[in-house]
C-alpha cells in the first residue's frame, strides 16, 4: 500500500512539472505586448469615430495614382493618449495630443502608420524610448507590408548599433486600440526632427540669420510639399559611375527641408549651399579639383589641401557617411535613391555641425523584402540598380552614397568600420532581438493578422514582394525569413570587404 502512495505522489509531481513546463513554454508566445489607446469624439463630416486613422490617403499618392481622389487627405484630430506598460501599468493616463495618418505610399494600404502630437505643455516619454526623454511627436508604424514586423526595428537598432555617436530612432512595439476599436500590432518609433536629444542643431525659429540648422530628407515627394520648404540639386548635370562603372541614371534631384525655417531667404541659402558642397565633393572625387568656402559661401580654389578625403572632409561628415553606407549595404533599401533619406547641417557659430548623415529610416521594404537583393548577395548601395518597382534598366541609385565608392580612402574607411561592427557582435545582437520578440508575441502577431487579414495572401502588398517574403503564411515563418537573409547578408559582405581591403 505504501508503495502504491509513493507511486501516486511520484505520478502527481511529475504531472505538474510537465504541466509547469507546458506552461511555461505556452506563455513564451504569450506575453503581453504594450498597449496605447487613442480616445475622441466624432467628427460631424466622420462616418464613424476611427475614420481619421482609417480613411485618409496621403497627397502625393492621390496625385500618382487618381484613383485615390474619392479619399480624405490626412488631417490632425483632437485625441487623448492612454499607455500601458507590458506588465498593464498604466504609465500615461489621457494625455491630450493631436492623431493623424503619415507616410507616402504606405498610406494607401487598409492600416495606415500614424503620428501623435502631444500638447505643447504635455510632452510625454513613452515606454522608456530614447533614455526616458520627453518629447511632443512621436509615430506608429503600420508594418503592413512586412510580415514579420521587425525590419524597422532591425534597421533602427542597425542604426544604433553601427552609428552610436550619431542619431537613430529608438523603437518597440505595441497593440493600438482606437476608440474602443482593435487596430493591431505597430512600431513605435520617435519622429524624425530637430531636438537636443534627437537630431540636435540649431533650431531656424525666430532666427532671420541663413547661419542656423538644417535637417534636410532626400526626397522625390517633394514636388508635393510647399514650395518654401523644397529645393534641387541638379545631380544629373554630373557623371557618377558604380564600382562597375555602370552610368548612374535615374536621378532624384528633390529634397525637403524637415524643420520650419523663418524666412526665404533660408530656404535659397541651403539650396545654394547644397549645391556648391555637391560640386564641392564631385570636383575632388572625380577631378582632384578643391574647393574651399569663402566667408560669403561662395566656392574658391583651396590650395591648401592635397588629397580628396582632406578637402571633403571639411565640410562633410565622413565617419556618419562611412557608417550610413555600411547601415544601407547592409539593409539593401530599394527606396534608398527615392526618400527617406535624411542628413543636416547646422552653420550657427555657438553649434556648428559638418553635413551629417544620421536618423536612417524607413526599412519594410528592406533586407529581402521585396525582389531587390532578395538572395542577399553583392555589393547594393555601390551598383546602379532598379527602382522601387524592379524595373531593369532605371539606372537608380543615391548619389551622395555611389559618388565616393571608387576612391581608395572612402572603401579603406568602409573596411576599417566593418571590421569594428563584426567583432563587436552587431549580427548576433541582431538576430537576438528578432528570436525574442518572434517568440514572445506570437499571440499578439496572430490577434493583428486576425484583424488585418493581409499576410500570405493579399494581392495589394504580396505583388511587391520577392517570393521567399510573399511564400510566407505566418509572423514565425516571416521573421525567419528575415533572421536568415541577414545572416547571408552579413557573411556575402563580409567576403566583399575582405576582398576589397586586399585589392587596396
Amino acid at each position: 500500500m505504501k508503495k502504491n502512495y509513493v507511486f501516486l505522489l511520484c505520478l502527481l509531481v511529475t504531472s505538474v512539472f510537465f504541466s509547469c513546463k507546458q506552461e511555461s513554454e505556452e506563455q513564451k508566445g504569450d506575453s503581453v505586448l504594450p498597449k496605447i489607446e487613442i480616445k475622441s469624439e466624432k467628427l460631424p463630416t466622420e462616418n464613424t469615430n476611427n475614420d481619421f486613422i482609417l480613411e485618409p490617403v496621403s497627397d502625393s499618392v492621390k496625385e500618382s495614382s487618381p484613383w485615390y481622389n474619392n479619399k480624405p487627405s490626412p488631417y490632425y484630430k483632437d485625441c487623448t493618449i492612454t499607455v500601458y506598460d507590458k506588465e498593464g501599468v498604466e504609465t500615461i493616463s489621457e494625455a491630450k495630443a493631436e492623431v493623424k495618418v503619415r507616410g507616402n505610399w504606405t498610406t494607401s494600404y487598409a492600416k495606415k502608420g500614424l503620428r501623435i502630437k502631444f500638447a505643447k505643455k504635455e510632452k510625454q516619454n513613452l515606454l522608456g524610448l530614447n533614455d526616458g526623454n520627453e518629447f511632443r511627436n512621436w509615430v506608429l508604424l503600420a508594418s503592413y507590408k512586412d510580415w514579420s514586423f521587425l525590419r524597422d526595428m532591425t534597421g533602427h537598432t542597425l542604426g544604433r548599433l553601427i552609428s552610436p555617436d550619431y542619431y537613430s530612432t529608438d523603437s518597440t512595439l505595441v497593440e493600438l486600440y482606437a476608440n474602443k476599436e482593435y487596430l493591431g500590432v505597430y512600431v513605435l518609433a520617435e519622429q524624425q526632427e530637430i531636438n537636443d536629444n534627437r537630431v540636435d542643431i540649431t533650431e531656424a525659429e525666430d532666427n532671420t540669420s541663413v547661419n542656423v540648422g538644417y535637417l534636410i530628407e532626400y526626397d522625390k515627394y517633394y514636388v508635393s510639399e510647399d514650395e518654401e520648404c523644397v529645393f534641387t540639386i541638379k545631380h544629373g548635370e554630373y557623371d557618377i559611375y558604380d564600382r562597375n562603372n555602370n552610368k548612374l541614371r535615374d536621378y532624384n534631384i528633390g529634397y525637403t527641408i524637415k524643420n520650419d525655417l523663418n524666412n526665404i531667404k533660408q530656404r535659397d541659402f541651403i539650396e545654394s549651399y547644397m549645391n556648391n558642397l555637391w560640386k564641392l565633393c564631385y570636383e575632388a572625387v572625380y577631378n582632384n579639383v578643391f574647393y574651399k568656402f569663402d566667408d560669403d559661401y561662395n566656392l574658391v580654389l583651396d590650395t591648401d589641401v592635397k588629397t580628396a578625403k582632406e578637402c571633403v572632409s571639411k565640410y562633410v561628415d565622413l565617419q556618419s557617411l562611412v557608417e550610413t553606407y555600411i547601415l544601407h549595404e547592409i539593409v539593401c533599401d530599394p527606396d534608398l535613391y527615392l526618400t527617406s533619406f535624411y542628413m543636416d547641417i547646422d552653420l550657427s557659430k555657438d553649434n556648428p555641425k559638418k553635413l551629417t548623415f544620421e536618423a536612417p529610416w524607413d526599412f519594410d521594404s528592406t533586407m529581402g523584402n521585396k525582389r531587390h537583393c532578395s538572395d542577399a548577395e553583392g555589393f547594393f548601395v555601390a551598383t546602379v540598380g532598379k527602382d522601387v518597382n524592379y524595373s531593369w534598366d532605371s539606372g537608380s541609385g543615391n548619389p551622395w552614397l555611389m559618388m565616393f565608392v571608387r576612391s581608395d580612402w572612402f572603401n579603406q574607411m568602409v573596411s576599417q568600420k566593418w571590421s569594428q561592427v563584426k567583432n563587436q557582435g552587431v549580427l548576433d545582437k541582431i538576430t537576438e532581438q528578432i528570436d525574442f520578440f518572434t517568440t514572445n508575441y506570437a499571440s499578439a502577431f496572430r490577434d493583428n493578422y486576425e484583424k488585418w487579414d493581409n499576410i500570405g495572401h493579399n494581392d495589394w502588398v504580396g505583388n511587391e514582394l520577392c517570393e521567399e517574403s510573399a511564400a510566407c503564411k505566418t509572423q514565425k515563418e516571416s521573421a525567419n525569413r528575415l533572421k536568415s537573409w541577414i545572416i547571408k547578408r552579413f557573411n556575402n559582405l563580409d567576403e566583399l570587404f575582405s576582398a576589397e581591403m586586399n585589392d587596396l
